[in-house]
């Protein structure tokens, strides 16, 4: 098949589909999934005319290929932020042997995609920096898509079904370091299990693991170095969590997965006196160590009310009929009304 040309996002997702491949939309500009999807289950499931209804419906948006059920996995060579991917990858073929012609896609950034059988684990900067893959639990986006109005252009072949597409080189393959599982020092305390455990699971989803890999690990840090042991479904939530994320969003995300359950209290425990008085800074107003705001419709005062506010505190005088408990220093931050106004 000669090169084909793509005009639009669905255009290439549909090329992607009728190839063998597994697509889903993302949202337009972006790599990141469209809003309101399970992305795995949307590419697991969709038909042709499931792509071809969304990419009408929603022209702008993106998509993207995600090849590990298809047994694919893409080579994604990066030069972008100090990275010289294409150097990087030239290095590795000089010393073993050139990469099969195959599918090949130019990103905006001036990197590549590669397509090949063969699913392997995504790694990022593993192999050499900007030089990654995307296979298990990973994926790329397809071509025809744009960002900052520059496509993921499909370049050179042969465009041929996924399971048609040359395998990835040995060489390739054996150049991904072994994983090294984090190691935690000492005995995991009861109160830091939940963000350990996510900390544990975003490093090793950094570094390109799968779900049943990071469960695995989880498993094996909870029995042997958990002071008092999770139950099996918090490790398998936090797994299923983190992998919804690439590679390289996973130390940032895992920030985020704090899973600490909540705690519960009966009415009839709580004893009321022992509750603090509130921190009045204006009375019925303005709690001290927490954040107050004022909702209105547009054009009722909420600027002015603010205002006077503001000069109550500073001054200590009532101005709005809620007496000042606590004066002080304001800053007051308008981002909307004119300043010779103000």
């Amino acid at each position: 098949m000669s090169i084909p040309v793509i005009k639009r996002p669905v255009d290439g997702a549909l090329l992607m589909w009728d190839l063998g491949f597994k697509v889903f939309p993302c949202n337009p500009n972006t790599r990141v999934p469209a809003k309101g999807i399970k992305w795995k289950d949307w590419a697991l499931n969709a038909t042709r005319k499931n792509v071809l209804d969304y990419g009408t419906a929603n022209p702008l948006s993106n998509w993207a290929v995600y090849p590990e059920p298809t047994g694919n996995s893409v080579v994604d060579v990066d030069n972008k932020k100090g990275k010289q991917g294409s150097s990087e990858l030239q290095r590795l073929q000089q010393e073993n042997s050139d990469l099969p012609d195959t599918i090949t896609v130019k990103t905006p950034s001036g990197g590549y995609h590669f397509y090949f059988t063969g699913a392997i684990p995504s790694t990022v900067d593993r192999i050499a920096p900007g030089v990654d893959t995307k296979s298990i639990g990973g994926y790329v986006v397809a071509p025809g898509s744009r960002i900052d109005d520059r496509m993921y252009e499909l370049v050179a072949g042969p465009v041929v079904p996924a399971d048609q597409l040359p395998a990835i080189p040995k060489w390739f393959v054996e150049s991904i370091p072994p994983h090294e599982v984090p190691t935690i020092e000492g005995v995991i305390p009861e109160g830091e299990r939940n963000s350990m455990m996510a900390s544990i699971a975003g490093t090793l989803r950094r570094r390109g693991l799968n779900y049943e890999s990071i469960l695995g690990a989880l498993r094996s840090a909870n029995e042997h170095q958990s002071d008092i042991p999770l139950p099996d479904s918090e490790l398998i939530h936090i797994a299923s969590q983190i992998v919804k994320y690439e590679p390289a969003q996973a130390i940032a995300a895992s920030d985020f997965m704090n899973t600490d359950p909540l705690h519960t209290f009966k009415a009839r425990d709580i004893d009321a006196t022992s509750i603090p008085a509130r921190n009045w800074i204006m009375q019925d107003r303005y709690i001290g160590g927490f954040i107050s705001g004022i909702i209105a419709p547009g054009g009722v005062g909420k600027s002015a009310i603010t205002m006077l506010d503001a000069f109550a505190v500073a001054t200590g005088k009532d101005l709005t009929g809620s007496p000042v408990t606590r004066p002080g220093n304001v800053w007051l931050y308008n981002t909307e009304d004119p300043s010779d106004e103000l």
